[in-house]
């Protein structure tokens, strides 16, 4: 299978998830089916995908490979508890199992997605805070590379 196959199989589960995640909270507003069960089922949602991260960013280096696994290993069993409260929450109907399931992963990419992205906004924010400059008069001088001087050009802010 190829790469391009896995990412349309990839964007197409993603966009079931996420029809799942809005007839979830859709249905959860009515009262006609249970998303969240309680703040435990919240707290193990959310530990998942930042466990994921955790470990994922530990992938370079092969002395942390233990750590790594053992991480993923509780974001597993983090997952299993969320799926264990979904299936006894919507012990009623397989469909409102199967939805909940399918909104949770959905929350999990999310959250992946949010936190990278936050990361990203920092990351940036910390590069562009060392890179300004004060001039005496405390002005905030941003050093830009000009590509026709060859050089890096202050510019005031």
């Amino acid at each position: 299978m190829n790469q391009q196959t896995l990412y349309i199989i990839l964007g197409s589960v993603l966009l079931v998830a996420l029809v799942c995640y809005i007839i979830a909270l859709v249905k959860s507003k009515k009262g006609e089916m249970v998303f969240t069960a309680n703040g435990w089922d919240m707290t193990l949602l959310l530990t998942c995908p930042i466990l994921i991260l955790v470990g994922s960013f530990m992938q370079e280096n092969p002395s942390l490979d233990t750590i790594r696994y053992v991480l993923w290993g509780i974001a597993g069993v983090c997952f299993i508890g969320t799926i264990i409260f979904s299936i006894v929450s919507n012990k009623d109907s397989i469909w409102k199992m199967l939805c909940s399931i399918l909104a949770k992963i959905f929350v999990i990419w999310l959250t992946m997605f949010v936190i990278l992205l936050l990361i990203v906004i920092f990351v940036v924010y910390v590069i562009l805070f060392f890179v300004r400059d004060r001039n005496e008069d405390g002005e905030y001088i941003l050093l830009k590379y000009d590509r026709f001087l060859k050089a890096y050009v202050g510019y005031k802010i």
